[in-house]
């Protein structure tokens, strides 16, 4: 019985985790979403890599972000969205935004080398 309940009790703790990082990341989306990035940036950040789909996005929105502010923090962060990342269609997203910011900064090997990656 005691072990059901820390199994439970586990279980939940978990869940509930997992909901608090989802709120995070719908808060740090709205952010974004009015234009008012520093929030943004701040709220992506606190989503640990465990939480794997929502980690993804916030790749995505983090790289998106620097990119348009012309901060150099952009390429790190898409190529790791690019490379790391299992959904197809996101994957491709974070491409787009990764060979875009690649074009402006004239870093066309770049586009190549990670379009081999993924």
């Amino acid at each position: 019985m005691r072990f059901y309940l820390i199994l439970l009790f586990s279980f939940c703790s978990v869940s509930c985790f997992g909901e608090d990082f989802a709120k995070i990341f719908t808060k740090g989306y709205q952010f974004y979403a009015r234009g008012d990035y520093p929030s943004a940036i701040e709220m992506f950040k606190q989503i640990p890599k465990s939480q794997h789909q929502l980690y993804e996005q916030s790749l995505f929105y983090l790289g998106s972000i620097y990119a348009y502010q012309g901060d150099k923090k952009a390429f790190e962060i898409l190529k790791e969205a690019v490379t790391t990342t299992l959904d197809i269609s996101m994957r491709r997203t974070a491409f787009n935004a990764f060979a875009r910011y690649c074009i402006a900064n004239k870093k066309y090997k770049e586009i190549v080398d990670v379009s081999a990656m993924s």
